[in-house]
């Protein structure tokens, strides 16, 4: 799949950021890379494919990579949908 090609533009994953929104033409084409599996896992021999890797902006490629074990797309997506519902308003500073 080519992600712009299919929605037109390149937006967030988890949040739907899109930083041409934020920013104007300075965030024309910009987005991060997050592998699905994480590098650290795949095996000299495994070829990479866009369909393995998912487009984030950099607060939340930097959540997923927050603790030791990552979260999955699908987990910060369901943690920003608790969070607008007020459910997630626990702190924990056990990183």
């Amino acid at each position: 799949m080519n992600f712009y090609r299919e929605y037109g533009r390149l937006f967030c994953e988890a949040c739907s950021f899109d930083f041409i929104k934020a920013y104007g033409s300075l965030g024309e084409g910009f987005i991060e890379g997050h592998y699905k599996t994480p590098i650290s896992q795949l095996k000299i021999e495994t070829r990479n494919r866009v369909e393995d890797i998912v487009l984030l902006c950099a607060n939340c490629h930097s959540m997923i990579h927050r603790k030791k074990e990552c979260l999955t797309v699908e987990g910060l997506k369901e943690l920003l949908k608790k969070a607008k519902n007020g459910s997630n308003l626990v702190h924990n500073a056990e990183v």
